[in-house]
């Protein structure tokens, strides 16, 4: 069955509304703006919800506040409690936007907006779709998946399972990445295919969608480091590895405690050990070296440990770890880390 090709409108008229944050949102708006289309329309969530990124990410390469951003290039910047709002739609149609696109964005789409624009929502998505869907950049690391993908679909009602416009994958060629390694891959992937995007806008030319194979997509819940980043000592230690990994800078660290208190670990890596630890073990410091790391039992060798943060400061593990204490997670905060998880806006 041959599929409707969908158009756009051209250079001088289309109005793209840009809805999401951070670099790629940012890095999309300023292609609009060299190459002569009309300034976008930015809508984001209130400014209040973004304190977490502004103390954990300004700085990072990987970053760009949109409110500063939106002020530098005299950008309307709307803040929105929900983008399904029909004031809001009222208030983009009411500035001639044409096309949404969302870009980072917390807030599931609705079939208020979709149809207010006769179905001109996109989104681009940090996976490669279908199989990608939900959350990638965690459990490319926590999973072990060695590609990444971006692609750019039409927004419907279900989450990430539009028809596909555009899309392209590459391997990831570190081993062991960090958060900030997947995300620069994933930005750059972005980029280059918004570049491409824009560049077939301007070139008149249609596309042709194509249709989702929903069954064979993955779906991954988006884990929020204060709720989902506790450690099972019970987990094998490359698994235990990863997650610090995934949770580590710029994250606040994956969580568990010793002697009553919560303590983050930042950074960490395995040594391999003649030893089958027994469970009664795991979880246990077993040595502090000369560095001040601390050498921790686990299932499979010992995980030494190089970074943590403890009262907010950031340490090294020997200044307040000892041996042979314990280092654990009770049971109802690792039930909660396991299955809560942080709704979208």
């Amino acid at each position: 069955m041959v599929k409707e090709p969908i158009s756009f409108p051209g250079q001088y008229c289309a109005k793209f509304c840009l809805v999401g944050s951070g670099i790629v949102l940012t890095s999309f708006a300023k292609m609009l703006l060299d190459n002569d289309f009309t300034p976008p329309v930015l809508v984001t969530w209130d400014k209040r919800l973004h304190e977490r990124d502004f103390k954990l990410l300004t700085g990072n390469d990987n970053y760009e506040n949109i409110f500063n951003f939106a002020e530098q290039n005299d950008l309307d910047l709307i803040q929105a409690d929900n983008i399904n709002d029909p004031l809001i739609i009222d208030e983009l149609k009411a500035k001639g936007v044409n096309v949404v696109f969302s870009i980072s964005s917390r807030w599931i789409f609705r079939e208020v907006i979709i149809d207010a624009f006769e179905g001109l929502v996109l989104n681009i998505h940090a996976g490669y779709l279908p199989r990608d869907r939900g959350s990638v950049v965690y459990s490319k690391i926590l999973n072990k998946i060695s590609e990444l993908g971006v692609t750019i679909h039409c927004i419907t009602p279900q989450v990430d399972a539009g028809p596909i416009l555009m899309r392209v994958r590459k391997s990831i060629e570190v081993n062991n990445p960090t958060i900030d390694e997947i995300t620069a891959v994933n930005i750059a992937l972005s980029i280059d295919l918004l570049e491409k995007f824009l560049a077939r806008i301007m070139n008149r030319e249609d596309f042709i969608p194509e249709t989702q194979d929903i069954d064979s997509g993955i779906y991954m819940p988006q884990p929020y480091t204060e709720i989902n980043g506790f450690i099972d000592w019970k987990w094998e230690v490359q698994h235990i590895e990863s997650f610090i990994r995934a949770f580590g800078r710029p994250m606040p660290g994956a969580a568990t405690f010793y002697k009553s208190k919560e303590i983050k670990i930042l950074e960490s890596f395995i040594e391999n050990i003649d030893i089958e630890f027994h469970p009664l073990y795991f979880g246990r410091i077993v040595n502090i070296t000369k560095e001040g790391f601390a050498k921790v039992a686990t299932q499979g060798g010992l995980l030494v440990i190089t970074k943590i943060v403890l009262d907010g400061c950031e340490i090294i593990p020997g200044e307040q770890l000892k041996a042979p204490h314990v280092l654990y997670t009770p049971f109802d905060v690792l039930e909660r880390a396991r299955i809560e998880d942080k709704s979208s806006l």
